[in-house]
């Protein structure tokens, strides 16, 4: 997986989370979001380092849940890197907790070289 150019990251980066077995009504969710300076390794810029709590919908259940992370300012320091976000929730029923294992997501706005046209 990779965001190229041609998805517009400067639109904003969507990410879905779903897992209608284990989300109900009312839970809320936080989900963690940190770009790298590099696709495989590198460190996280922390400038990008962001947190996007939300409480679960009817809709979310079925459908997932969909954030919108904004260019500015989690996105727009990196130019070519990756993408490393995971998930927690805290349960409306009973206040448990979970979190989801990491997924990175390789990132650049670089094409033969050059940046990106239309940011």
């Amino acid at each position: 997986n990779i965001i190229r150019c041609e998805h517009k990251p400067w639109e904003g980066v969507p990410v879905q989370i779903y897992d209608p077995d284990n989300l109900s009504i009312g839970d809320r969710i936080v989900l963690h979001w940190v770009m790298h300076n590099h696709r495989t390794d590198g460190v996280p810029v922390e400038v990008t380092r962001g947190l996007f709590p939300r409480s679960i919908q009817p809709s979310d259940v079925a459908d997932g849940v969909i954030f919108i992370v904004p260019f500015t300012p989690y996105i727009e320091p990196v130019v070519d890197g990756s993408i490393r976000v995971f998930w927690e929730v805290t349960k409306l029923q009973d206040g448990s907790k979970a979190q989801s294992e990491f997924t990175c997501v390789k990132y650049t706005r670089k094409t033969a070289g050059a940046p990106c046209m239309g940011q």
